[in-house]
């Protein structure tokens, strides 16, 4: 540990750094990745910026669950309306920071249809 506050300084001192960047289409493209069952996103408030580079139509997951803290919560449900997916409220009583979402024509699927199997 830091003897003195100039140590600190030192230990905690940021230098900038030039990498190069990959949408997530480019990494699922590199994978030969053609169909997503889930899509799982926790990136600290760097959600929006990460599905901008993310066709969901052609991936088209079945289920996403994905961080929705406050400050980007509106964009990413904006996102997600836009695209044709349906925030599924049942697991929000359980799950404070994340949202969990499905396709639109998954959800009209299985309206009408009983919440359990009857037994028979």
């Amino acid at each position: 540990m830091a003897d003195d506050d100039g140590d600190l300084n030192r230990v905690w001192q940021h230098q900038p750094m030039e990498g190069g960047s990959m949408t997530l289409d480019d990494i699922l493209a590199s994978e030969g990745i053609t169909k997503i069952d889930l899509l799982s996103m926790d990136i600290e408030l760097h959600e929006p910026q990460a599905l901008r580079g993310f066709h969901i139509e052609r991936y088209q997951p079945s289920l996403v669950c994905i961080e929705g803290l406050l400050p980007v919560r509106q964009q990413i449900l904006d996102y997600f309306a836009a695209h044709g997916y349906v925030l599924i409220a049942k697991y929000m009583w359980v799950d404070l920071e994340n949202m969990y979402f499905e396709r639109l024509t998954a959800r009209a699927a299985t309206v009408g249809q009983p919440l359990r199997p009857s037994a028979k």
